[in-house]
Order: C-alpha cells, then sequence, then structure tokens
C-alpha cells in the first residue's frame, strides 16, 4: 500500500525481469510496475534490496535509486525540450516553477534527515501530474494555508474547515469528535489486516488503531498533543502531500491536506513522542495515497461534507 515503483522504460522492463529469473523471482513486473507480494516488493528480504546486495545499486530501477526524492513536473509534457514552456493561463494563479522538487514524506527517515542538504537532481526522473484549473486554484489555496508562517495543525484545520478564528493551537469546534466517528466507522483494522498493506504501514499505524479502539468521541483528546517541532513536521508533510501531487486520485485537492492532517492528528493521539510520531505519520502518508485507504475514510461526498461542517 502506497509507494509503488513504475519501470520508466522497455529495456528496464527487460532487465528487472532477466534479473528476477537469476534470484529466482517468479513474475517480478506486472502492468509495468514491480510486484508487490505481502504488502511489499518482490525483491525486498529481511536483509533489503536483494537487487541492490547482488548487482548493487546501479541494478536497481531509476525509481528505486532516485527514492525518496521526487521531482514533479506541473507543466504540459513537451515533444521538444528546446522549446519554451507554453505560456500560462492568466485566469489562474502563478502555480511557481514548474517542476517542483521533495522528499517524500511516505519515507520512514525523511523527518530525522530533514534538515540534511537536497541531494543532487542529476538523472532524476520527474513524473508529471496535471490538475484542471479549479484544482490548480484549489492547489495555490490550500499551498497558501500551509506555507503561511507559524502554521500548526490546529490553524491550518481551522482555515481549511473555515472554522472561526480561535486561539492558537485549539483544533476547530467539533472537528475531534467527526475526526474519531470518521475513522471508528471507516474500518481500518480491516485495511490494515489485507496482505497488501505492507508490514511497515501495518507496524507504524497498529498504536493508532489500538487509541482510536478506546477513544470516545464525547470526549476526545486534549490538544495540542505535539511539541512545536513535530508540529511543524506534520504541516510540512500536509504540503509536501499536496505540493508534490502525491495523492493525485483524490479528487478533491483540499481533502489531500485534510487527510494529511488528520492523519498527524490521530497519530499524534496515539504516541506524539518524536521517534514513533514520524513513524506512524510516514505510514499514513504511504497508506492515503492508496485509493482503497482514503475511499474509506472518505467514502463519498456526504462523508467529506459531515467532516468539514458537522
Amino acid at each position: 500500500m502506497g509507494v509503488r515503483v513504475r519501470l520508466v522504460s522497455e529495456e528496464e522492463d527487460a532487465r528487472v525481469r532477466a534479473l528476477g529469473a537469476e534470484l529466482g523471482v517468479a513474475s517480478p513486473v506486472v502492468d509495468s510496475r514491480l510486484r508487490f507480494e505481502d504488502g511489499r516488493c518482490v525483491f525486498l528480504d529481511a536483509a533489503g534490496c536483494r537487487l541492490h546486495a547482488r548487482y548493487g545499486a546501479a541494478a536497481k530501477p531509476t525509481i528505486c535509486r532516485q527514492y525518496p526524492l521526487v521531482l514533479l513536473d506541473t507543466g504540459a509534457p513537451r515533444t521538444d525540450p528546446a522549446l519554451p514552456d507554453p505560456d500560462p493561463d492568466p485566469g489562474l494563479p502563478d502555480p511557481g516553477p514548474r517542476h517542483r522538487v521533495g522528499i517524500d514524506p511516505g519515507c520512514y527517515t525523511a523527518y530525522a534527515t530533514r534538515l540534511a542538504p537536497m541531494p543532487s537532481l542529476d538523472g532524476v526522473l520527474g513524473h508529471h501530474v496535471p490538475l484542471d484549473p479549479a484544482a490548480i486554484r484549489q492547489e495555490a489555496a490550500v499551498g497558501a494555508i500551509l506555507g503561511a508562517p507559524g502554521a500548526s495543525v490546529a490553524s491550518a484545520l481551522g482555515q481549511l474547515l473555515g472554522a472561526p478564528a480561535r486561539t492558537h493551537g485549539v483544533l476547530p469546534p467539533g472537528y475531534p469528535a467527526r475526526w474519531i466517528r470518521r475513522l471508528q466507522e471507516a474500518d481500518l483494522a480491516t485495511l490494515l489486516a489485507r496482505p497488501e498493506t505492507g508490514d511497515a504501514v501495518r507496524a507504524g499505524l497498529a498504536p493508532m488503531l489500538e487509541t482510536l479502539a478506546r477513544l470516545d468521541p464525547a470526549a476526545p483528546p486534549p490538544w495540542p498533543a505535539l511539541a512545536p517541532e513535530e508540529d511543524a513536521w506534520a504541516v510540512e508533510v500536509a504540503a509536501r502531500m499536496v505540493g508534490l501531487r502525491l495523492c493525485a486520485t483524490f479528487p478533491f485537492v483540499p481533502g489531500v491536506a485534510l487527510l494529511a492532517l488528520g492523519g498527524a492528528v490521530a497519530v499524534a493521539w496515539a504516541d506524539p513522542r518524536p521517534s514513533q510520531f514520524a513513524r506512524g505519520l510516514a505510514a499514513w502518508a504511504r497508506a492515503m495515497r492508496a485509493p482503497i485507504w482514503w475511499q474509506a475514510v472518505v467514502p463519498g461526498p456526504e462523508a467529506l461534507r459531515n467532516l468539514v461542517g458537522g
């Protein structure tokens, strides 16, 4: 569940299939992506990547080699790279640079390495995720909320939900109870038990699941549950999910931010300690991009309206 590896060329597809045969891995490629089994890549074992161990880093697929670095191309594909970018639609907000780069927040070391210099972009392949004009406007508005100086989980949720101005650090009125009910009704235990979920996501979200089973919507836990540094990281995770378009299958851009911030709230209620929180939030960032996950949490417009407005 979450990060899947696509193969970028027929040559890479053939090479991976050949190396898989040498390693005794049956059908390692399905629909131009590395096959997953029991929630993880078929080349992974307890010691790590078998391709890397046997043949070195250069043998791994391109996307694996560059992970967790993400390069997004926001513009229309060009047939001739020497041509200039097309003129932007004057009716749209400025989307910023055509290319955006960042570290995938679903990486379990993203929090620990958040202050490290950005790796070189040499040879990095970008993914192209187009948005329609309405979604571009939404993305710009949500980006402004998440990128505001001093933005917190509570303040960002308040603005996204249209709540009245509140004291900094207080979740929007009624939101904690609605969010607890929504997660309890989503039956996340069934999703986490599915083989394709994977051990890492399952372990990362297990404390949240255990806590949800005990929570009473009528008496939600207090907030803030996070120290300022972890609170800021939660906002950054939401910003990366939106800005790098990592949850492009979700049909409503503000909903991506709501899911990311809501995940931070639920994970923090379970265990706000930095390392545990960071791992749980990374697992949530992986899970929320899978349609089966967000469709369970927000199965339709009515569920989203209820979460937003009660």
